[in-house]
């Protein structure tokens, strides 16, 4: 799990609406109505703050990530599901920057 990092939503080709940032804090991360990605596809880009993992918490929307690297994969957003956890073991993580 991602103790603490940032997670954005970028717009990809063909969803209109701003890109959206959240802070992970204890795993979770946490958007409303007012900051959030509007339903559509999005490139997800997760960066660990410090590498530090804790243990999964109880609840929704944990980030799990054994690397400390940044990572990066897709997330679409519909009105009916906003809940998204991300398992970052599944993917390649994103170069550097």
């Amino acid at each position: 799990v991602v103790a603490r990092g940032s997670i954005s939503f970028l717009p990809a080709e063909g969803t209109e609406g701003p890109s959206a940032t959240a802070s992970i804090v204890d795993g979770k991360y946490l958007f409303d109505q007012s900051n959030g990605p509007v339903p559509g596809l999005y490139k997800v880009v997760i960066t660990p703050q410090d590498g530090k993992k804790s243990l999964p918490k109880a609840g929704s929307q944990l980030v799990k990530n054994k690397s400390a690297e940044p990572w990066s994969g897709q997330a679409d957003v519909t009105v009916d599901d906003n809940v998204k956890d991300f398992n970052l073991d599944e993917a390649i993580p994103s170069p550097a920057p």
